[in-house]
Order: structure tokens, then sequence, then C-alpha cells
């Protein structure tokens, strides 16, 4: 008897590939995509509005599988766009994408397949899982999605298949070209999908944000904004002010509507406070920690205390922004921790000095996938 699996379907070329890969390998495929938005399918780089579900649909056809649908925009809207919000409002910069893997892509679909009697799920992500439900970074380094799975819980992983995690990108896309699956050229999904490629006017319909200034790092004001949450840490486009030189944005306060601007060595982290969640326990000692998913882990030393957790950070890193999430990892690439990230300490001394490259480097090893 074959094994069944539930393959969440997104319309990209990813779970496209791991849907073929299983079906490959003998198995029961059954395709869902979840619906969590509406986006009248007039944006394509997305993975769970109309668009995507229109692409699924095609792949399942041409694999001659099953596929459903799953209405799940209210649960979407109330526990991932809710806490989107939210988060601006406080002054953060949420990354939700943990939060819907955490609690929809995976913990639903995981209730979903065993009413279909399926004993695992699968989807496209790049990263690797062993039989105990411990999550390491995948062989392709550059595509690595392990960051936005690390709250996901070993008891889920458990059943939990990533048929792509021992690929590299281009390996992927040759199979889908080679089998000619529909979606082999189909565009990456790289936005916050219910934004649709503009996430400060969205937050200027949702928020109704109250304008503010512009203050320098010594709090002199250089200029007028259309609301402090539209703005976070480190960017640098769509300011609308000319100082001369490029600045960034240094630190903002929506209580007080200011923006703090700055040059880019004025950013750099020393080490950052971060809460534990989830159910990896963050232990003391020498790790590697990635602040954000388009970064490389970088060794930092871990301690406690009354405060809290403090990451210190050997190299100074490009700042993070409260709200998003400090993943830890051990030198074989598996995942160990993941805190909100709470407070930045910056690295002090002459603002305009480039930090040197740490020269540790981790390597993507450890246990293979358990497929």
């Amino acid at each position: 008897m074959k094994t069944r699996v539930v393959v969440g379907l997104s319309g990209g070329v990813d779970s496209s590939v791991a849907a073929w890969l299983l079906k490959e390998q003998g198995m029961e495929v059954v395709g869902v995509t979840l619906w969590l938005y509406d986006d009248r399918g007039s944006f394509r780089k997305t993975c769970c509005g109309v668009e995507a579900i229109r692409a699924a649909r095609k792949l399942a056809r041409m694999l001659d599988i099953p596929h459903y649908v799953v209405d799940l925009r209210e649960t979407f809207r109330t526990n991932v766009i809710h806490a989107f919000l939210e988060g601006y409002r406080r002054g953060e910069t949420p990354n939700v994408c943990l939060l819907c893997n955490r609690w929809l892509k995976f913990g639903w679909m995981l209730d979903f397949a065993r009413d279909l009697g399926a004993e695992r799920v699968a989807t496209g992500h790049f990263a690797r899982v062993d039989a105990d439900g411990e999550l390491y970074r995948a062989v392709d380094s550059w595509k690595d999605q392990s960051y936005f799975l690390a709250l996901v819980p070993r008891e889920v992983l458990r059943h939990v298949l990533f048929p792509v995690g021992d690929l590299t990108k281009k390996e992927v896309r040759e199979i889908a070209r080679a089998q000619r699956l529909p979606t082999a050229s189909r565009i990456e999904s790289q936005e916050i999908c219910f934004t649709e490629g503009n996430t400060r006017a969205y937050l200027q319909q949702h928020l109704q944000p109250r304008p503010g200034v512009f203050v320098d790092l010594h709090g002199r004001e250089v200029g007028r904004h259309k609301g402090a949450v539209l703005y976070t840490i480190g960017q640098r486009k769509g300011l609308g002010v000319s100082l001369g030189r490029r600045v960034y944005v240094v630190d903002r306060d929506p209580n007080t509507g200011k923006v703090v601007l700055g040059p880019r060595e004025a950013l750099w982290v020393h080490r950052i406070r971060v809460e534990p969640v989830g159910d990896r326990k963050i232990t003391e000692g020498r790790r590697w920690v990635r602040v954000r998913s388009t970064h490389a882990p970088a060794p930092a030393e871990i301690l406690r205390s009354d405060g809290g957790v403090w990451i210190h950070f050997e190299e100074p890193v490009w700042p993070p922004a409260p709200g998003q999430y400090a993943v830890v990892y051990d030198d074989g690439g598996r995942v160990v921790g993941v805190g909100v990230i709470k407070e930045l300490v910056r690295k002090g001394g002459d603002p305009w000095r480039k930090p040197s490259t740490a020269k540790r480097s981790l390597q993507a090893t450890g246990s293979t996938s358990s497929t």
C-alpha cells in the first residue's frame, strides 16, 4: 500500500517539483492549496491567492493527483494580518511568514492531512529535517528557508518532508523544465503576500499614520514624513529627504512621530536582546545567529541574565528591527533556538568605521533529510 502524503502546492516551481519527486518515489500524492487572501489574480509574486490556486490546479491536472483548495482567509486575517498591523503600531517590523508557517501552513495542514488518512505532509521549502523533527539548513545556502520554519514545533516536523532540501535551486529548475511542469518559469514569491508588493501603501490604508519629523543623530529636525509606522530600520529608499549624502532609518518612535536618520555606518549592531519563543530553548554558548532571512548566520556568544537573553556578535551586523526574529544554529546547521528581537545595541565608537568580515563560516552540514 502506497504512503499517502499531502503536498502544499503554492503554485510555484519548488512545491511543484516536490510533488513530482514524491510521486516518482511511489507515494500517493494529494495536493492542497491554502486560500489565504483575495488577490483577484492581479499579483503574480504570491503563494496563497487566486493566481496561486490557478497555477496549482493546472499542475495537479498534469500530475494526475487530487487537488483541494481550502479557504482559510478569515483565519489568516485574524492570526496573521492582525499580528502584522499590531506589530507596526507598536513600532516593530514583524516577520509574519514565521507565524503563518507555524499556525497555518504546517499546523493546520497536518490536521487536514490526518483527516484524509495521510501519514505525512510536504512542501517545497529549502530546508532539511530528520526523523526526530530536528530542523537543518538546506544544502543550497543561498536558498535556505530554515529561518522561516524555526517556529514550527518538532512534533509537527516529525511528520514533514522537504523533498527539495537536498537540491540546489538550479537543480529544481532543471527538473521542472525537463518534466515540462507548467510552473517551471513561474516568478518566485518574495513579497509579503497580502500587501501585493507595496507594504507602505498597505500600511497607509490600514493604520492611518500620523505625520511626524525626521531628525538626525543629534536630534535636529531635517525634514517631515507621513508617519513613523511607514518606515523600518535600515531603510534607505523612499525617504523623500535630501541631506547631501545617503542616509538610512536608524530608529523610529511611533509615539512621538520621530524617525531618526543617519549614515550607513551608524546602523551596525553589536548585540541584541531577544525573548525566546517556540519549543527550542536558547542555551548559552557560542552559536550562529541569523537576524534576517536574506543574511547568512553570524558567529555570536549567547548569554542569559535577569534582563533576558543577550546575543553578542563577534562582528557588528546589519541591524534587524524589533519584532523580527533571531534564529540560532549550532555548528552543524541545526536550528537550536529562536527569539523575538526586543532591543538593539549599536557598536559604539566611531560611526564611520566599517566592520570587518567575520572569519568563521557555517557549513550546511548535519542530518540528511528524512525523505
